[in-house]
């Protein structure tokens, strides 16, 4: 047997003490059916750390395995390193923590003041407690020194994180970005470069355990909890380890960074990540996710479950290069990863409503850049009819709007709830027929460009439009309202045929937005079933003949 078959790991759902574990691992040798005991001999072997050492996820050891992380990933991972848009290229400011036996802090101005050298970056949550920010009144104050003494200790922990990684320059949106300005003037000239401010980070540090400033990024630890406990069983003759099954989503899937929507984005663009969760540090990258207790990388057998949403496909989508996708992967594949990533963007909450398209802007540009499309209030205009078709999840539940206008009704944008697509049709499909067609498509924008907020917009179809008022007998497969009500086709409910999929048709329901019906919302989707009595081509040119203008804002 190799030497890397030598191990076993038991995946248990709590802690357990060390001889609890020596029997299970018997009877789960006896007996395979045992439901809370994964034996997988294929495992790496983990040394666990010395327990009377490792009990802060500051201590030596622990940035021992965060250094042997960055310098394998910026030595062997070409993917990781050839994500930066360019070496040159840096935030407008920059805070400069100085040399390492520098005392003060100041806030430079990159295109006044030379840099040379990584910055990084920090993800947080704001919270709900006060703490200090960038202001109109203090940058002057900020250029000759930033009060590090007022700092929470999340800012001051990531100080600390720049000194051991020989980073001079960090960036902190609240630190860097004018805030609380009447007229946001220079919040709308940053967040547009939000997505190169993170793609061109050495590093991001993700506060990902703590829900405010005020908790930092370092934890005291229990070492006999944080590692396996691991020991030689004698009758197998293999090193045993047990570890929780959970892991990485529990410290980092479900963490409170993770809910936050900007944190979406800032995740799935920054090169590389230094999670620090409640008792250990977790390593994300291209190529690795890895942990304390996993540091070669999480064992396949664990990690099946935690990649929710196909993080990582679309991870794949955002990382790869231009002219990777443009020789190799369809529109369609990557319109599935953007959906996919959607649908999991679509689970996080802003603190400001107007913020939910421009938070996934640095996302979308990176798309942009590959389809070479327009950008339709969060979609696509190629296949836009299959993207119209989202729906609430789940479906039953209250519809939540936002405060303030955000997007077209026809947008998933324009609803604060989690929604899954109603379709995604499989690339190079032959069995799907569009049956709208797209003729005006008018978005407008509180600044320029296409990627920003959306301050108003609408969509001219033509299309055919049904109510049962006029006899329609269709067989429904399933309804999807928009405010929880179902679908009746009473006067104020309407249905437009959207796609031909097999042996079913997915509608958009609409409700008029004006009295005489030439202008409407949408309030739905609904699966009918294709009628019986007619060929495909004897529907398709019934339909062709009884389609009409429909305007959709």
């Amino acid at each position: 047997m190799s030497s890397d078959r030598r191990h076993v790991y038991i995946q248990a759902r709590a802690a357990a003490s060390r001889s609890h574990c020596v029997d299970a691992l018997e009877k789960g040798f006896q007996n395979s059916k045992r439901t809370w005991v994964s034996l997988a001999a294929s495992f790496r072997k983990v040394e666990p750390l010395d327990p009377g050492q490792a009990s802060s996820t500051n201590s030596e050891e622990s940035w021992a395995v965060a250094t042997h992380w960055i310098k394998s990933c910026t030595s062997k991972h070409a993917l990781c390193n050839s994500l930066r848009d360019s070496s040159t290229w840096y935030p407008s400011r920059l805070l400069d923590i100085g040399l390492p036996d520098t005392k003060t802090m100041c806030l430079i101005c990159t295109g006044e003041t030379s840099v040379d050298g990584h910055y990084i970056t920090l993800s947080h949550c704001w919270g709900m407690n006060e703490f200090i920010h960038l202001t109109d009144s203090n940058i002057d104050a900020f250029k000759q020194r930033v009060p590090t003494s007022e700092f929470p200790q999340t800012f001051q922990d990531t100080i600390v994180v720049a000194r051991r990684l020989n980073i001079r320059y960090i960036w902190i949106d609240s630190l860097c970005i004018i805030q609380q300005q009447p007229s946001k003037a220079d919040w709308r000239k940053e967040s547009p470069q939000m997505g190169k401010v993170y793609a061109n980070a050495f590093c991001n540090i993700a506060a990902t355990a703590s829900e405010d400033g005020t908790k930092g990024l370092f934890r005291a630890r229990n070492p006999a909890r944080a590692f396996p406990a691991a020991f030689n069983h004698e009758s197998t003759k293999r090193m045993v380890a047990i570890t929780l099954w959970d892991d990485w989503e529990k410290r980092v899937v479900e963490s409170p960074l993770i809910r936050r929507g900007w944190v979406f984005q800032e995740r799935l663009l920054s090169p590389r990540i230094l999670h620090f969760a409640r008792d250990e540090m977790l390593w994300e990258c291209c190529e690795l996710r890895a942990t304390e207790r996993h540091p070669d990388g999480i064992p396949f057998h664990f990690a099946k479950n935690n990649d929710k949403g196909g993080l990582y496909s679309i991870l794949s989508l955002a990382k790869v290069s231009t002219a990777n996708h443009r020789e190799g992967t369809s529109a369609q594949v990557i319109l599935h990863q953007w959906i996919g990533l959607l649908q999991e963007y679509s689970k996080t909450s802003v603190t400001y409503t107007d913020d939910k398209l421009v938070a996934i802007a640095g996302l979308a540009k990176m798309v942009h850049a590959v389809l070479d499309v327009g950008y339709v209030a969060g979609m696509w205009n190629m296949y836009l009819p299959q993207q119209l078709l989202w729906r609430l999840r789940p479906f039953n539940e209250v519809l939540r709007q936002p405060s303030s206008y955000r997007a077209p009704s026809f947008s998933w944008a324009s609803v604060e709830n989690p929604v899954v697509w109603n379709i995604t049709i499989p690339s190079g499909s032959e069995d799907s027929l569009e049956l709208i067609d797209i003729e005006t498509i008018r978005i407008t924008h509180a600044s320029p460009g296409m990627f920003g907020a959306v301050t108003g917009g609408y969509i001219d179809i033509k299309g055919k439009l049904i109510s049962r008022r006029d006899g329609d007998e269709s067989k429904y497969y399933g309804d999807y309202m928009d405010h929880g009500r179902e679908f009746d086709g009473q006067a104020a409910d309407f249905r437009v045929p959207i796609i031909l999929y097999r042996d079913y048709i997915y509608n958009l329901i609409l409700e008029p937005a004006d009295l005489d019906s030439t202008t409407f919302r949408r309030v739905g989707c609904v699966v009918s079933v294709f009628p019986k009595g007619y060929s495909v081509n004897g529907y398709l040119e019934e339909l062709e003949s009884q389609k009409r203008q429909i305007r959709i804002i």
